[in-house]
């Protein structure tokens, strides 16, 4: 298909040669002192090798982690200072030698900048404090050219500092850089523009903006407003707009989608924006499929498409698309792991779906070198789905033996819980690549060795998953009242207006929560350990939980159970406390069976076990594990 974004598109004195950018985020793999590291390199040659037209590395500092006002530390590159210049060449040379365009991300946290998190708002800054950090954004910009980039992306977005000077919500301002008019409120933004395009800008070189397209918060910045301040910024000297919207200090779930808004819910507001300017607009945000990116550009919504957490998911997305391998596409599932920091080791990945994502050094290269031998995977969850992929690329016949009717494993009810429906897009992908790759299954198999040595194969992959924890000690475990989180999200067994207790508040424990208090129950989750901070990720992925009625109790522990409810020790005060119920549903953890892998070892040579059947582990991890092995079979 002739998409639309893969047409060349010019931004200022450069031509891109396609319509797909890598949008700003900040990706946390470098050193703490901000300093390059080699994984940060090698992600950006990813994104660019994957056929991204333009990357624009996010979140870079224009002042140094000391200096006042600071930021509260930094795993991203900085521009405070020209040593940053020689460390910033690398990526521009990475990113050039796989022909792709770099622009850095200029950008200062405002209001985020204390110690103690959210003191200090934008109406604390002096105007002598702001008219010197205009200064310190142009020599952030003097050195990202001196790095050899192609030009500076200036952050307007996400309730950083020029957002909250454009926001009437945050700026209470009455000097010149005040909210009272547009003029005022886009000043400082103004001004820094103004400052690149005269004093840097030429034929190798522009400036571009990533634009607030609304606060989604009453009070806040509209998408008219934004459009206002559009039309300012492009007289100012600006090449190219990127829309975005939300932010910590409007809700993180508006600018990092979670799965609860549909495909696209932000495109109107860059539609907004590309009504009042003549420069390219990207739109960005919850963005997935082509034939939807195809319609944005053609209808006259936007002219380029920014792809955040698409490409962490397929950096390869541009390539695909334009060789016309969409079925071999991964989606984003909008799950959120990419919050989950990334050692240094590259141990495990930054997303769900890709196994190398932010882990790219570690990535072996793909050997075809199989000849056709026979490998069997017992497990058709995802670990063994992904040995599957892997091993078909390198030229081995793989054989999956499932003993149920349907690929995926726990995936396929992990999907179940409200806003988790996107999960079962990785069942998608993996069922179309074992189409592809002419991979056997055998649905409703039960994979003794007996069975499986009727393939006479080179090796075993074990990736027979788990089984519920179900403690026999505690009294009334195995009553009629009593039922399994499994069978839930299975629908096996369904609730309707009924007094629940759910026995561990671990994640499927509190989705499951919502999803039965969602169905007009009242839902009490008992867990034994104390309640922790929920992170970013949690926040957006369940905390919707605990405003829709699930109650949570912490430090409980169960006790016993009878046919009207459960006794539980509360175990920050030693006592015994009663909850009457209907229903008690255990989420007490999983556990592999090691009696199934000494089976298989007991049969054959080779036998590699993955996914939980080796170490207990989330979809990511186990993907990973997956993959690991197979490209490791000798």
């Amino acid at each position: 298909m002739g998409y639309s974004f893969l047409e060349p598109v010019k931004v200022g004195p450069h031509t891109l040669r396609n319509r797909i950018t890598k949008s700003a985020m900040a990706e946390y793999i470098c050193a703490g002192d901000g300093t390059v590291s080699d994984r940060y390199v090698e992600f950006y040659r990813t994104i660019a090798a994957g056929g991204a037209s333009l990357v624009v590395p996010g979140i870079i500092p224009l002042v140094e982690p000391q200096d006042p006002p600071i930021f509260m530390g930094t795993f991203n590159p900085s521009l405070a200072t020209d040593e940053a210049i020689g460390q910033l060449a690398r990526v521009v040379d990475a990113v050039h030698g796989e022909g792709a365009l770099i622009m850095f991300q200029i950008w200062h946290s405002g209001c985020y900048a204390t110690p103690d998190g959210l003191k200090s708002m934008v109406d604390d800054f002096t105007t002598e404090e702001l008219r010197a950090l205009e200064g310190r954004f142009v020599d952030a910009a003097r050195r990202a050219k001196a790095a050899g980039a192609d030009g500076v992306e200036f952050h307007m977005a996400h309730t950083y500092l020029a957002s909250q000077l454009l926001s009437p919500l945050f700026n209470h301002r009455t000097d010149e850089y005040g909210s009272d008019t547009i003029e005022n409120a886009t000043r400082f933004a103004k001004n820094v523009i103004e400052r690149i395009d005269r004093e840097l800008c030429d034929n190798t070189f522009t400036v571009i903006v990533k634009l607030q397209g609304s606060d989604c918060t009453t009070g806040g910045i509209t998408a008219d407003r934004a459009a206002e301040a559009a039309a300012i910024l492009e007289k100012a000297g600006a090449t190219m707009f990127t829309v975005n919207a939300g932010g910590a200090l409007v809700g993180y779930q508006y600018m990092s989608d979670n799965g609860h808004r549909p495909e696209g819910w932000k495109v109107d507001f860059a539609a907004a924006v590309k009504e009042r300017v003549s420069v390219p607009v990207a739109t960005c945000g919850n963005i997935r499929h082509p034939d939807y990116m195809h319609e944005l550009i053609r209808d006259g919504k936007a002219d380029i498409i920014a792809l955040g957490r698409e490409l962490y998911a397929d950096p390869e997305f541009p390539v695909k698309c334009a060789t016309g391998r969409e079925d071999e596409l991964r989606y984003c599932v909008s799950c959120l792991y990419c919050f989950t920091p990334v050692p240094e080791d590259d141990s495990i990945p930054g997303c769900t779906v890709n196994p190398w994502c932010r882990s790219e050094r570690a990535h072996p290269e793909l050997v075809h070198d199989g000849d056709g031998r026979r490998v069997a995977i017992v497990g058709a969850g995802v670990s063994g789905l992904e040995a599957a992929v892997v091993l078909a690329g390198r030229g081995f016949a793989p054989t999956v033996f499932e003993r149920s009717t349907h690929l995926g494993g726990l995936v396929d009810l992990a999907a179940k819980p409200p806003h988790k429906e996107r999960l079962a897009w990785i069942i998608d992908y993996y069922e179309r690549q074992l189409r592809r790759l002419g991979v056997e299954v055998r649905l409703g198999v039960e994979a003794t060795p007996e069975v499986v040595s009727q393939i006479n194969p080179y090796a075993v992959f074990v990736a027979t998953g788990t089984n519920e924890v179900v403690p026999g000690r505690i009294p009334g475990i195995h009553g009629p009242n009593v039922v399994r989180v499994r069978d839930v999200l299975d629908r096996k067994v369904r609730f309707c207006d009924k007094r629940l207790a759910i026995i561990g508040g671990g994640m499927t424990g509190i989705e499951t929560a919502h999803m039965l208090a969602l169905g007009g129950n009242e839902v009490h989750v008992i867990e034994m350990l104390p309640e922790k901070p929920l992170g970013i990720a949690d926040k957006l992925s369940f905390g919707d939980a605990f405003t829709d009625g699930v109650q949570i109790h912490y430090e409980h522990q169960l006790v016993l159970i009878d046919e009207g409810g459960i006794d539980v020790r509360d175990l920050a005060s030693d006592t015994d406390v009663r909850m009457d119920c209907d229903a008690v549903i255990l989420s007490m953890g999983i556990r592999a069976d090691p009696a199934v892998i000494k089976a298989f070892e007991a049969a054959f040579e080779r036998v590699v076990p993955v996914g939980d059947a080796a170490a207990l582990g989330r979809i990511p991890t186990n993907i990973r594990s997956g993959a690991d092995a197979a490209y490791a079979l000798a």
